[in-house]
């Protein structure tokens, strides 16, 4: 948006997590905005729990990684769709996804590498089976053949894809 060429004229709104419009206000609007634009209207929005827009919902859950880490639902049409960033095992976030159309976890490390604060395959294919979701998209690899975490994933949860770069999903 810092560059004038884009013309964007339609007004924006960025929702994030609780503390978002501060570090907005803070860390990001004096780097990306080197003059004032009045051709559109930026509005931040907190989402605490729950927020309803006009045909989506979305839903937040806390998990365990950092105070700030969160797992988000979008519900559309009777389509739904859960993504976690990084997180430990969490038995909540079961809930949170039951019946899913769509699951996305990180899968940093294979099952002989367990890390606090990640998931490994064993774990992520055990949220997606307990939680009843159709698919499941792993993502987030560090080192060692990512393809490793898929075939460890998919002994438990068959469903399961690896993200990749500009990966696109029909719901």
């Amino acid at each position: 948006m810092k560059y004038p060429q884009l013309n964007r004229k339609k007004d924006l709104l960025i929702v994030g997590p609780i503390g978002f419009e501060r570090f907005y206000n803070t860390y990001v609007k004096p780097i990306v905005f080197s003059k004032p634009f009045d051709l559109f209207k930026i509005e931040i929005m907190e989402i605490k729990d729950k927020m309803k827009f006009k045909d989506f919902i979305v839903e937040v859950h806390s998990t365990p990684h950092t105070a700030e880490s969160l797992a988000y639902k979008f519900t559309a049409n009777e389509k739904i769709l859960v993504i976690a960033g990084d997180m430990d095992y969490d038995k909540e976030l079961i809930a949170f996804s039951k019946n899913a159309d769509l699951l996305i976890l990180e899968c940093s490390y294979d099952n002989n590498y367990k890390f606090e604060g990640h998931l490994i395959p064993k774990e992520c294919g055990e949220i997606a089976k307990k939680a009843d979701v159709k698919q499941l998209i792993i993502t987030h690899f560090y080192p060692v053949p990512k393809e490793v975490r898929l075939k460890e994933t998919k002994a438990i949860f068959k469903n399961t894809l690896m993200a990749e770069d500009l990966m696109k999903i029909d719901l």
